[in-house]
């Protein structure tokens, strides 16, 4: 067993009054102490809103800074609201489901001006950020499970400690994926086979309303067929004994009014918001150069929810798409039709041929949360005159841009999209161009 460090928990169970000023990305907001010998240190607090003065219990304490969660509300905020979910504050899920919207989107807006900060230049053309519905948008969810006295408990980890939130129903999520969560719960119960561990379950919505079910865990030989028959689209088991499969496997995405749909691999990697998504791709559409002189070269390009759309708009010219995922590839290779578009698998600029760089026009990319950062030295290097660059954490997509040489390319356009309402999460879309009397050029 591990020691806790005594410094990191010296006087953690501690109640101190904070003044909250500002929500942070990842969900806390963030004050200062206002009572006792550390007024003035700075104290991120879960469940807080700014402008209130609340007591925090403290968790975690050091030097310059304390982590806690709101024990009492002393002078309430006119921002702050009834959590439309009835175990918000306790699931890990949402956390800001305490806040009003237009407090959100301020928090959101607010955040992104502070982190691009050094790469917004005078003619950087900045879009409103971008909101729709703020609850039953979620076409995917990921649930954790384990198995309690009362048979299978689905939901995800508490905001504090370990376990599993029950989940009745979701309030972010579409209705499908609400409607199919007592049925799966009931099949999950019923094919255990090692009431010792846990699994988790991965429900996608396609864009015809279809459920689709992507399991890891403990469960019998048959429960795919089971799950089928009580109305999911198409089932995935992956356990230790082996998997199996039942239904289809490929889930119908929408991307857009003037784009074909694409087909993702069950348990593959698709926009969780679609309405935010379909306004991505139109802000991408338009963003596009009209004219190429050279490639296109897609980094994480998955099954295609990118590339499908564009290249259906823009087929001349060549274009490379790379990722890790053989499956999703081979979904995307299915789609290509008479486009000329070529799949390398791979993770790594290393995976790249060097003629994969040769002539590349254009970098787009939509990399984990991880970001994109050992790819940047080899798109300096290739030198495209476009980036085009998705994140959803602006945190690392900043970092990998300022990994560019100052005076390399400028920031021509930068959207925002409230992908993920409820949360302290976003995604953003950076449109970088070349500066052709830059350094290195």
């Amino acid at each position: 067993m591990v020691a806790k460090d005594p410094k990191k928990y010296h006087q953690s169970g501690k109640a101190v009054v904070v003044a909250v000023e500002r929500l942070a990305l990842g969900g806390d907001a963030v004050g200062r102490e206002i009572t006792g010998t550390s007024a003035g240190r700075t104290c991120f607090v879960n469940s807080g809103v700014p402008g209130e003065e609340v007591e925090v219990e403290l968790s975690e304490v050091k030097k310059r800074f304390s982590r806690g969660h709101v024990r009492r509300v002393l002078q309430p905020s006119d921002q702050r609201v009834e959590p439309p979910c009835p175990i918000a504050g306790v699931c890990g899920g949402c956390a800001w489901q305490h806040v009003h919207s237009s407090a959100q989107a301020h928090a959101l807006e607010a955040n992104i001006q502070f982190l691009f900060r050094r790469l917004l230049r005078e003619n950087t053309r900045v879009a409103p950020l971008w909101q729709g519905e703020v609850l039953g948008y979620r076409n995917r969810l990921r649930l954790h499970v384990q198995w309690t006295e009362n048979g299978a408990a689905m939901g995800f980890r508490p905001r504090q400690g370990r376990g599993v939130i029950p989940l009745e129903r979701c309030a972010v999520a579409q209705d499908g994926i609400n409607r199919m969560l007592t049925p799966l719960r009931e099949a999950l119960t019923a094919g255990w086979t090692n009431r010792g561990r846990g699994g988790t379950a991965v429900l996608q919505e396609s864009s015809h309303g279809d459920v689709f079910v992507s399991l890891r865990g403990p469960w019998r030989e048959g429960i795919c067929e089971k799950l089928v028959e009580s109305g999911f689209r198409g089932a995935r088991l992956d356990s230790f004994e082996g998997g199996e499969e039942a239904g289809e496997m490929g889930i119908a995405y929408y991307t857009g009014e003037r784009t074909p749909e694409v087909s993702i691999p069950l348990g593959g990697f698709s926009q969780a918001n679609s309405a935010g998504f379909r306004q991505l791709v139109e802000d991408l559409l338009h963003e596009w150069p009209e004219t190429l002189t050279g490639g296109v070269l897609e980094l994480f390009c998955g099954a295609g929810t990118l590339t499908v759309p564009i290249r259906a708009q823009h087929p001349k010219g060549t274009w490379v798409g790379t990722d890790c995922n053989a499956v999703a590839l081979e979904e995307l290779a299915e789609r290509l039709g008479d486009w000329k578009i070529e799949t390398v698998l791979g993770a790594h600029p290393l995976d790249l041929e060097e003629d994969n760089w040769d002539h590349v026009d254009v970098v787009l990319m939509d990399p984990p949360r991880e970001g994109a950062k050992e790819w940047m030295e080899r798109i300096e290097e290739a030198a495209p005159r476009w980036v085009m660059y998705i994140s959803c954490n602006p945190l690392t997509q900043v970092r990998d841009l300022e990994m560019l040489p100052d005076g390399m390319y400028e920031l021509s356009a930068l959207y925002s999209y409230d992908m993920f309402p409820m949360t302290g999460h976003m995604e953003t879309l950076a449109i970088l161009r070349r500066n052709e009397k830059g350094e290195g050029q």
